[in-house]
């Protein structure tokens, strides 16, 4: 079929049924689409024909992987037992692994192998033996992580703008190390409190000319079953960037469940306004009103660095309150304010209690 097949193939994605792969049928398979077919985004899945299936342990050449046309891999339902099929694999840009059965040490291995990665996504169902997995990438833009039985995990990368954890106790015997500059400033606070839930911490933000972020589109995509887990949420946005107010807005479209928590970190602009003078007061927000037909529930949001002066942070609020997508409450921090702009946030606060509420028994408050 691959051969036959007229032209090239751009994206690939074969689940098969072979039930072993040490006979080069896989091998060939790879060999064929990446040289021949031109693939630069392929998947490759077994699949599962009975529940307590032996694992299929993945036989590759070395450096199969390792080809500049090749920038996008997933592959799922394997067993790693070596990780020379990845040697000298700069050319991924993005890897996923799903269901795979590997031992510490190999998988750093293969992550090792791939400096150039900007999305990693790792399913591991079980690990072989006892360590540190160690993600030290300065390439990396999003880092999902659902690795309930490894214990220790290091992640270290400079550019990481969106980060989530999904089955991973981290209050018990995990233990995970971030060191990610862009997120641990504004998502420290959901690292420690909600270490038990499955969580997500994004920095909303585009490069210079406006392209966004290599997972936002992960995020965002509704079929994911990506979106269906998550009990908690902090975002960083510029509502002064209408880019990221519209992809702040896609990601609670995409929501496929009710939230425990979503925290909104406004990024600092400060507005140059005499003393006493607001932008809530009669004036057309600039797109408050996108957020009027939004399809989420969340049980609390907390706002932090509100500015009692802006008007499209006000209208974000605003919003949320008049819908009802808050089942309790409604909490805007005000302890890291220096005190002459807490006066502006108690007056937006009183005029969001003024609003109709969609929930009658939202409570708002100042923490």
């Amino acid at each position: 079929v691959i051969n036959n097949h007229s032209g090239n193939l751009e994206h690939c994605k074969i689940l098969h049924m072979t039930p072993q792969t040490q006979d080069g049928t896989l091998a060939t398979w790879i060999q064929s689409l990446i040289h021949v077919k031109h693939t630069t985004n392929l998947g490759l899945e077994r699949f599962r024909v009975y529940r307590g299936e032996k694992a299929c342990v993945l036989h590759l050449p070395p450096n199969i992987f390792s080809h500049p046309r090749l920038t996008s891999l997933l592959l799922a339902r394997y067993k790693f037992e070596f990780a020379h099929a990845f040697n000298n694999c700069s050319n991924l840009m993005t890897l996923k692994l799903y269901k795979i059965k590997v031992a510490v040490d190999v998988l750093n291995t293969v992550i090792a192998s791939c400096p150039s990665l900007k999305m990693l996504v790792l399913e591991i169902l079980s690990c072989s033996q006892t360590g540190w997995l160690k993600i030290h990438n300065d390439n990396l833009k999003f880092v999902h992580l659902n690795c309930p039985e490894i214990d220790n995990i290091e992640v270290s990368a400079a550019l990481l703008d969106i980060f989530s954890v999904h089955d991973i106790e981290l209050g018990r015997a995990s233990n995970i190390v971030l060191d990610a500059p862009r997120l641990l400033q504004f998502g420290r606070r959901m690292w420690k409190v909600h270490q038990s839930l499955p969580h997500i911490v994004y920095n909303i933000s585009c490069d210079t000319q406006g392209n966004e972020n290599i997972g936002h589109e992960f995020v965002t995509n509704i079929e994911n079953y990506f979106l269906v887990v998550f009990a908690t949420m902090a975002v960083n946005v510029d509502m002064v960037n209408p880019k990221e107010v519209y992809m702040l807005k896609q990601v609670l479209d995409a929501w496929a469940r009710d939230l425990q928590m979503l925290e909104i970190f406004f990024k600092d602009n400060d507005i140059d306004k005499k003393e006493g003078e607001s932008s809530i007061d009669g004036k057309q927000n600039k797109w408050g009103n996108w957020f009027l037909d939004v399809d989420f529930r969340v049980r609390s949001v907390c706002l932090y660095n509100f500015n009692g002066l802006d008007e499209d942070e006000f209208a974000l609020a605003a919003s949320f309150v008049i819908q009802g997508k808050m089942m309790e409450n409604l909490m805007i921090e005000t302890s890291s304010l220096p005190a002459n702009k807490k006066l502006a946030v108690d007056t937006a606060v009183a005029k969001l209690m003024e609003l109709p509420k969609g929930n009658n028994v939202l409570i708002i408050e100042c923490i």
